[in-house]
């Protein structure tokens, strides 16, 4: 009985341990359909970064904008707190969407699921932002940076305009700290798709929402709009609250 017993539990153990370890079908659905972009997928209703777009948090004269990362206590502790500006690398970028869409958003979730657990907010946020579900993410940072050093993550990097582009002009996109954009943008592309764990970027100025994967054309899986701090980005904490205090306020 005891034997029993015991490989039972030996059973339950590894079958959690394999439901964790195997992401949600949506999930890898959501992998293979970012992989190729499709015309089908361009929007035209990404965030604006404008002085008149008054959607967005801005300072007294308008020379700064308040952004949101959402990080585990120890990136935010490691990586941001003691710092007042971004990695100098290519390779360590810091990816952000603008206030106050994210609090918007899971604060409209947890209205419309009054019942929410904080594990259902923790997933539903990971699906919004096209990120895996057995990462770890535990505080929203808001900051402040000068809108001159944040880009769009698609072939156009320009931050002034609601759409992406599908393929890349005849004029060579600059980037503030970055060598060589094309490179960088096939680097994220290369690092998202061939790398285990495998991320559904859309390369399309928008994270995948994969609670909509879908292999149908269109832009139904659209979530928030996405940006990148450049290298060396001057910043300054104005907050750094946890995920459910930050979303309930």
């Amino acid at each position: 009985m005891k034997k029993s017993l015991l490989l039972s539990a030996l059973l339950a153990a590894l079958v959690a341990q394999t439901a964790l370890a195997t992401p949600p079908v949506k999930y890898n659905v959501a992998n293979r359909d970012a992989a190729l972009p499709e015309a089908s997928e361009l929007v035209t209703n990404l965030d604006v970064i404008s002085p008149d777009n008054n959607t967005l948090v801005w300072n007294a004269d308008k020379t700064l904008i308040k952004v949101v990362t959402w990080k585990s206590q120890s990136s935010y502790q490691n990586f941001l707190l003691p710092y007042t500006q971004t990695s100098s690398s290519e390779s360590f970028v810091t990816w952000v969407t603008l206030a106050p869409k994210m609090q918007a958003f899971c604060h409209q979730y947890l209205t419309d699921h009054p019942n929410a657990t904080p594990a259902d907010l923790d997933y539903r946020l990971k699906q919004r932002l096209g990120l895996d579900s057995d990462w770890s993410y535990d505080v929203f940072v808001e900051m402040w940076v000068n809108p001159s050093d944040i880009f769009r993550p698609c072939v156009d990097p320009e931050t002034n305009d609601s759409s992406c582009n599908l393929n890349f002009s005849s004029t060579v996109p600059t980037v503030k700290n970055i060598k060589d954009y094309p490179a960088f943008y096939k680097n994220v592309y290369y690092g998202s798709f061939r790398n285990s764990p495998n991320v559904p970027w859309t390369g399309l100025g928008y994270t995948y929402d994969w609670k909509y994967a879908s292999k149908t054309p269109g832009a139904a899986e659209q979530g928030a709009s996405e940006f990148i701090l450049s290298p060396s980005t001057p910043y300054t904490i104005e907050t750094a609250v946890p995920t459910w205090q930050y979303c309930a306020q």
